[in-house]
């Protein structure tokens, strides 16, 4: 018989930090965490698309984002709930599954993502009116995105909380030091990197060369 565990991921800052939960829970190391998140994603992207698309596309860290977010858990039995042949109960941090499941996205959508973004035929004015009205965490993330798409698939590319994740961020330092607005008081931990990065770069993917729901790259 499987036995049911309940995993709670509030992965923060630099590394992974689990939260403690009731007495049926289970306190996973860092490495085991982005594992687990990463493996969940992976699952969402692939069997609930549509929804997966809506929650990285809705405006970052807006109630709609987090609505949409909420409803790619499965209440009753879920496929993706499997992990190492037990029944788990996973409950993550929103912007941090948001950002799973854009990376996921990416994976499966377009495998060839830096042959996606086009500097050169980007149209200036109607770049300025998009950015316009994104966060300052948006316009960091989709500055980081064309300046360098192939870096950025280099990292998400990476294991998370890996030293190899670390040489692929070290390897946009350059980027991120021209995308950091002045004055800027974002905290540049790898799990905001990554996860920004991931869901800007979906998106201008997704604005570039759209894919109809279902439809796999």
């Amino acid at each position: 018989m499987k036995r049911a565990i309940l995993f709670s991921m509030a992965l923060a800052m630099a590394s992974p930090a689990l939260a403690r939960q009731p007495d049926d829970s289970r306190l996973l190391p860092a490495g085991q965490a982005a594992h687990e998140l990463a493996r969940f994603a992976g699952c969402v992207a692939l069997k609930r698309g549509p929804e997966a698309r809506a929650a990285v596309l809705a405006g970052y860290l807006s109630p709609e984002q987090t609505k949409a977010t909420k409803a790619l858990y499965r209440s009753v039995d879920d496929p993706c709930m499997i992990s190492g042949g037990e029944d788990v109960k996973m409950s993550f941090r929103s912007d941090l599954l948001t950002a799973a499941v854009a990376e996921a996205l990416l994976e499966r959508d377009y495998p060839d993502f830096p042959t996606v973004v086009d500097r050169s035929a980007v149209d200036v004015e109607a770049e300025r009116g998009r950015i316009a009205g994104l966060s300052v965490a948006e316009r960091f993330g989709r500055c980081i995105v064309w300046s360098n798409p192939a870096g950025v698939q280099g990292l998400l590319k990476t294991d998370a909380e890996m030293p190899a994740e670390m040489v692929a961020m070290q390897a946009l330092n350059h980027d991120m030091g021209m995308c950091l607005e002045e004055g800027s008081t974002l905290r540049l931990s790898r799990t905001f990197v990554r996860g920004i990065s991931a869901i800007a770069a979906y998106r201008l993917a997704q604005q570039l060369r759209p894919r109809p729901n279902g439809e796999r790259g």
